[in-house]
């Protein structure tokens, strides 16, 4: 059973769409002092496989279930493919 900040979460993805980065600096939460912005950037430009929320935010610091992780994966998957 998912607890309640789980279910939150998992709300706020039906109802608040993600869309495609183009650039790390499209994202207010994130800074290039954040440990983890290299690889985001480096996952961008050179494969386009990020998404942020509407409000131009990444959310890093949300816990992400193993399905999110998985759709993630997918998506930078399949765009590798591609290239």
């Amino acid at each position: 059973m998912a607890n309640l900040s789980e279910e939150t979460a998992l709300n706020d993805l039906a109802t608040d769409p993600m869309g495609q980065v183009t650039s790390v600096s499209q994202l207010t939460d994130v800074q290039p002092t954040d440990w983890a912005f290299q690889a985001l950037q480096s996952l961008v430009e050179r494969y386009g496989c990020i998404e942020g929320y509407p409000d131009r935010t990444y959310r890093g610091n949300r816990a992400m279930t193993r399905y999110e992780f998985a759709a993630g994966l997918n998506a930078c998957l399949e765009r590798i493919n591609d290239l």
